[in-house]
Parts: structure tokens; sequence; C-alpha cells
């Protein structure tokens, strides 16, 4: 009887957490047709699931152009603005997500990227399989990777402010 019960309770647990408003906020470096299909689908996807949606601002602004579907979506443009998000969806490849992390930065939102290029080493899924991939996201059936955040203090700016890395930094002669 402990295990059913225990069981129940699982199944309850999750039906809450597919009942969940989850809120995501979506991030892509590139603005072009594909990329605004894409997140058309996502967009749609996602509010089949009841997720809040925000969106970078300047990736906003291009896909407002390409139809009503983010009209009353809300933006962001700076890390301040990215208050209670569940998800951080980073849509590109590697330079999209590393573009990301100044975003996210020590906020411990996690990332996910979605690949929609040919090569994507940091990249989570890819836009083929996103259907899947919301499903298990939205099921509570994923685990977090955990990166390395570093920070570096010098007495120049060198970095316009962003004086953190993912992983590693480069210190060349």
């Amino acid at each position: 009887k402990q295990i059913g019960k225990w069981r129940f309770l699982y199944k309850q647990q999750v039906s809450f957490l597919k009942n969940k408003t989850m809120k995501i906020a979506i991030h892509s470096l590139s603005y072009n047709a594909n990329t605004a299909s894409f997140c058309i689908q996502l967009y749609d996807l996602l509010k089949s699931y009841n997720a809040e949606i925000v969106v970078e601002n300047k990736l906003l602004n291009y896909l407002s152009k390409k139809g009503d579907n983010f009209k009353n979506v809300k933006s962001f443009d700076k890390t301040s603005e990215l208050k209670k998000i569940d998800f951080f969806f980073s849509i590109g490849g590697d330079g999209t997500l590393l573009n990301s992390v100044t975003y996210v930065k020590d906020k411990n939102i996690p990332i996910l990227g979605i690949n929609t290029g040919r090569l994507g080493f940091l990249a989570t899924t890819t836009k083929g399989n996103i259907e899947k991939t919301l499903e298990e996201l939205f099921s509570n059936k994923y685990n977090i990777e955990e990166r390395m955040l570093l920070q570096l203090n010098s007495n120049e700016d060198l970095f316009e402010g962003e004086n953190f890395a993912l992983n590693d930094f480069s210190i060349l002669k």
C-alpha cells in the first residue's frame, strides 16, 4: 500500500507540473524567414502547454512584422527584466547559446539550446525534435547539466561589463 500511495502522489505531482504555468524566455540572434517560421511554431506549441512567453526585444520586433502571433507578447532587453523565468530558450547555434549566457548570467535559469543550423555542440535539441523535447520538459522528464560560470576581475573594462564566461577564458599574449 505504501508503494501505491507513493505512485499516486507522484502521478499527482506530475499532473500538477503539467498544469503549472511555466514562464519561458526566447532569444535568437538570427532574424530570417526560417527563424520566424520556427518561432511561430514554437510559440504555438508553448501556448498549447499554457506557457507564459517573453521574447528578447530585437527578436520580438522582427517577429511582430511577420504576423499577429506575437502581438501581446512581453519583451525583455536586459538581465534585470528576466523575473521568475523557468527556462530560457536559445534558438540558433553555439554562438547564440553563448550570447544567451550574457542575459541569464548568475540567475540560475536553465538554458535550452535549440540548434537551427548544421552544428550545435552546446545545444540540447534540434528544431526537428522540439515537440518531443517540450513534451518531456512539461512532463518534468529532464535533467539539468550544470556548467561553470567564471568571472574575470581586471583593472580594465575588457569585455564591456560582461566579464564572465561559460567554462573557460582564453588569455592571449
